[in-house]
């Protein structure tokens, strides 16, 4: 093995850190699937947020055809 690899595989250094981002960002995506997928009321009925934000979208690109319809003669 080379003498350089051996040193790196013995630096324990930015291990902590790793580990801090590594459990971070698992509990960060869990948190964010989380209220992905929770109902939540809008629009009056109950809809998660992934189809609220769906809704959101297609109401933008409804409108945005709709107004480029108006410039056609």
């Amino acid at each position: 093995m080379n003498r350089r690899f051996r040193k790196l595989l013995r630096d324990e250094r930015g291990q902590a850190m790793v580990e801090y981002s590594t459990i971070t960002f698992a509990i960060l995506l869990m948190l964010g699937g989380t209220a992905f997928a929770m109902p939540m009321t809008a629009f009056g009925q109950k809809v998660s947020l992934a189809q609220a934000l769906y809704a959101s979208l297609q109401t933008y690109v409804d409108s945005y055809y709709y107004s480029l319809h108006l410039l056609v003669p």
